[in-house]
């Protein structure tokens, strides 16, 4: 198994004005994957130079759920209690039939390195999103989703 090591690119760092009309400063993180430089996410940076500790620690989050399944994917958040595997989300949302809402939502990267996969249910408040890298795991959970998503109404 291979480390996931941050990069952190603060040559990149950039500002945008949040709600209350202040300004955020972010750094972009990637990792090391297949030989791609790919994205993580970007970590605020506010009143320290190197990151929040918020955003440390999800960034931390992060690249543990990366190490456990060598870089392959990881999970922003979900309400499954019993942990951030995906092939486990997947059979706990079949096994409990649920709907999925309308705001579920598949997207790619504009460098195609990666999907984000997000949404929620129509029985229970359920919120996901994961960010998958390998690309065969990428087209399964795709498929899986919309085939269940085009069955919703069948049952």
């Amino acid at each position: 198994m291979r480390t996931i090591e941050p990069i952190v690119d603060f040559e990149n760092r950039f500002e945008v004005m949040d709600w209350c009309n202040s300004f955020q400063t972010y750094v972009p993180v990637y990792f090391l994957y297949n030989e791609k430089r790919c994205f993580i996410h970007n970590r605020r940076v506010y009143g320290v130079p190197y990151g929040t500790p918020e955003a440390k620690a999800d960034e931390r989050n992060y690249i543990g759920q990366l190490q456990k399944n060598d870089g392959k994917f990881f999970c922003f958040y979900n309400g499954y209690r019993n942990g951030l595997d995906i092939e486990a989300f997947t059979q706990w949302i079949w096994g409990n039939g649920y709907t999925l809402t309308d705001d579920f939502k598949i997207s790619r990267n504009k460098q195609g390195n990666f999907v984000d996969i997000g949404g929620n249910f129509k029985e229970v408040s359920c919120a996901f999103s994961y960010r998958i890298y390998d690309e065969k795991l990428s087209k399964r959970i795709i498929k899986w989703f919309r085939d269940w998503k085009a069955n919703q109404g069948s049952s």
